[in-house]
């Protein structure tokens, strides 16, 4: 239960961005966080539906499908949760690279895709990329299906 209401599901939630929040699953009626008070629209325009991994603090960045509420389409949000100097640098490079590249297998990112945010109880602004969501196999899964090369 959050706050008196029964915690939604998967397909009816609206995650927190803020990787501190200790209840980050809303429900999508929701416009701020229902725990820590972070608005569920990130940016005023993309909702996150889900995360596309297992949110743990031992990784670097969380990686989540979103809804771009203006574009009405499903993108992908990443975002780094350390505020490290050279980390930051990385990361709007490689900001930087996805903007120029145009090729089929690699996620296109528009000039506002990379932005940040800063969450309640947040001391550094959290960084963030939205790109586009590229359905298919993950690595994972397609080593599952195929024989080691030999």
């Amino acid at each position: 239960m959050i706050h008196g209401i029964d915690t939604p599901t998967a397909s009816q939630a609206s995650y927190c961005i803020n990787p501190r929040c200790v209840q980050r699953l809303n429900s999508t009626e929701a416009q701020h966080c229902e725990c820590c008070g972070t608005p569920l629209l990130v940016a005023d325009r993309y909702r996150l539906l889900q995360p596309l991994r297992h949110l743990s603090s031992a990784y670097l960045t969380e990686v989540f499908e979103v809804e771009d509420t203006q574009a009405n389409d499903r993108k992908v949000l990443k975002s780094l949760t350390r505020s490290d100097r050279k980390l930051v640098e990385l990361f709007q490079r490689e900001a930087d690279v996805l903007q120029r590249l145009n090729h089929p297998g690699i996620p296109k990112v528009d000039a506002i895709g990379c932005f940040h945010v800063k969450p309640c109880q947040w001391q550094e602004p959290l960084h963030c990329l939205v790109m586009e969501r590229i359905d298919g196999e993950d690595l994972q899964q397609w080593m599952m299906h195929h024989p080691p090369i030999a």
